[in-house]
């Protein structure tokens, strides 16, 4: 069972771009359209969040016979709590 936590930011946080500012492929940006809003609101994930979701997916699947099997994924749509509880929802139905 994959388990789903809302991490919040401890002293010193920087944000995944420090972490993954020397490999840029990494990162899958959520385009700003298919982020909700109070005036556009989106009742449904985005495609770009279903697309990370399968290549994560893939990734795991592909790991299963490998020693190390550790893997994580961070969603990080806005700043704006409403806006995680949103993704958080959708992520849930997903997984």
């Amino acid at each position: 069972m994959i388990g789903l936590k809302f991490l919040t930011p401890g002293n010193g946080y920087t944000g995944g771009n420090s972490f993954f500012i020397q490999n840029p492929n990494l990162v899958c940006r959520i385009p700003t359209r298919e982020i909700p809003t109070n005036q556009s609101p989106i009742h449904q994930p985005p495609e770009s969040l279903l697309l990370c979701f399968k290549v994560y997916f893939l990734g795991v699947v592909a790991d299963l016979n490998q020693e190390f099997r550790n893997r994580t994924m961070m969603v990080y749509p806005s700043r704006l709590t409403n806006s995680q509880n949103v993704f958080f929802n959708w992520i849930r139905n997903v997984i």
